[in-house]
């Protein structure tokens, strides 16, 4: 079948490239590109159907598509319409809670497969800085901690990523339209990003198992389960499996992106924040495909970003790099600044919370010997000391369960004051220490004692200096 994503061939399309999937996809998007006419009697015969029709196997009948020569079908109304994509994107999401209206995204998973000739799958996937805090049992589920999203991107600087690899691509999940079509749509709403995914379809109709269960039986790595990327994996061996093609059964309405700069190209995977060893494997999508609206310099980020998925550049990397510079014409001075920008951005989400911890610098200067740029940061010095007295103003963030006891925010302030200490919600300069989760905590009083240089200890730490008064 003809993939209309791209503007395609110029020719009038032939009856051949209409499959009743095409004709059904064209019914679904609203495409003007053909009128539905009566018609009767023998082709070239008076009230017989024109050479510019075509059937649909699945039509209604007396009902056929009709070509219009005169819309500007190649043209302006490609760029107006939803147009066909036989493709389909896997999507998955690992998040902060189990509750879709309050959850927050810290990695996403996209497998992009056309059901129709079973093409090789290509993956897109990163984990996302959330800037809340993660509580614990969720990252006993998906094992994604403050310290390993340190340098991730937010979700607003890839929701226009995320929201190019989904357009006009039915999106398919597992439990996808009771909670992951929900969260991703408030987050593109947080990010003001006008788009909304609409056409969906749910892989718990064919099986309704949890997915761990269906991996299992499958022969799959259920050690790798709760990654957003091996999930839609298992997705799609459901699909293979059943042979289910989402594009006849999705349900809603056909949903468009708005064009984008696509200026933000970072995305972080979890073998780059050292969470995955050398079995971690990726089937890239290829971007160049994707952006062609986009200028040249903007692509080439994109495409480095593709590259050091691995954190290695190959002669086969150089030579893709080389050889899209060259068709573009970006001299080395050009690309040298491209690389330093790429290598600013991650620089920039290393000090976003004013502190560069000893494992940011490493990535960060893995990249930079890589791009063979400068690195303009140095790790932050902290000692972690300090000297407690009655006059001591303690904060606590996120909570912890030892020995099956829960530490939350309000038994953390009754064990403040126990010590007695004083204790405060939010963080100022008279702040003297601050307890979190995780030292690399990412939440708004976490961010700040970074910023102020006010020492950070663990809950656990914390309890063990200071342990209950019996």
């Amino acid at each position: 079948m003809t993939n209309y994503r791209n503007d395609g061939p110029t020719s009038k399309p032939t009856a051949q490239d209409f499959s009743r999937k095409t004709a059904s996809h064209l019914r679904t998007g609203g495409l003007p590109l053909f009128s539905p006419v009566n018609f009767g009697g023998e082709p070239d015969v008076p009230g017989g159907p024109s050479p510019n029709m075509f059937t649909y196997p699945e039509a209604q009948s007396g009902v056929m598509l009709q070509y219009n020569p005169e819309l500007p079908l190649w043209g302006s109304l490609i760029e107006s319409y939803p147009r066909v994509v036989a493709e389909i994107a896997i999507l998955d999401l690992e998040t902060t809670s189990r509750n879709p209206y309050k959850a927050r995204i810290v990695e996403i998973g996209i497998t992009i497969w056309d059901p129709d000739v079973n093409s090789q799958p290509q993956e897109w996937e990163s984990l996302i800085n959330p800037l809340v805090h993660i509580p614990e049992e969720t990252i006993r589920i998906h094992k994604i901690s403050a310290q390993d999203i340190q340098l991730a991107p937010t979700f607003t600087e890839v929701a226009e990523e995320v929201a190019r690899l989904v357009d006009r691509r039915v999106v398919v999940g597992h439990n996808l339209p009771s909670y992951d079509k929900v969260v991703l749509n408030r987050a593109f709403q947080s990010a003001q990003i006008p788009f909304e995914i609409e056409r969906v379809f749910d892989t718990r109709s064919i099986d309704s198992r949890k997915l761990e269960v269906i991996a299992a039986e499958l022969g799959m790595d259920v050690s790798k389960m709760h990654s957003a990327i091996q999930d839609t994996r298992v997705c799609l061996e459901i699909l293979q499996k059943h042979q289910v093609n989402p594009n006849d059964l999705a349900q809603g309405m056909l949903h468009r992106a708005p064009k984008f700069e696509h200026k933000t190209v970072r995305t972080v995977s979890r073998y780059q924040a050292g969470m995955a060893g050398a079995e971690y494997e990726l089937r890239p999508i290829s971007r160049i495909d994707e952006l062609a609206h986009v200028e040249p310099e903007t692509v080439y980020l994109h495409l480095l970003d593709e590259v050091l998925e691995n954190m290695a550049l190959s002669d086969e990397d150089w030579e893709r790099l080389d050889d899209f510079a060259e068709q573009h014409k970006i001299v080395s001075s050009k690309r040298e600044e491209l690389h330093l920008e790429y290598l600013s951005q991650l620089q920039a989400a290393a000090l976003r919370d004013h502190v560069v911890s000893e494992r940011e610098y490493s990535i960060l200067q893995k990249v930079s010997d890589l791009l063979e740029v400068p690195l303009s940061v140095q790790i932050t010095a902290e000692t972690g000391e300090v000297t407690l007295t009655e006059e001591s103003i303690i904060v606590s963030t996120g909570s912890v369960t030892i020995d099956g006891r829960k530490w939350d925010k309000i038994e953390l302030e009754r064990h403040i004051r126990s010590h007695n200490f004083q204790w405060a919600g939010n963080v100022t300069k008279k702040t003297t220490l601050v307890i979190c989760q995780e030292v690399y905590a990412t939440t708004g009083n976490a961010t700040r004692a970074k910023k102020y240089g006010i020492p950070r200890w663990t809950i656990e730490e914390f309890l063990s200096t200071f342990p209950p008064r019996v």
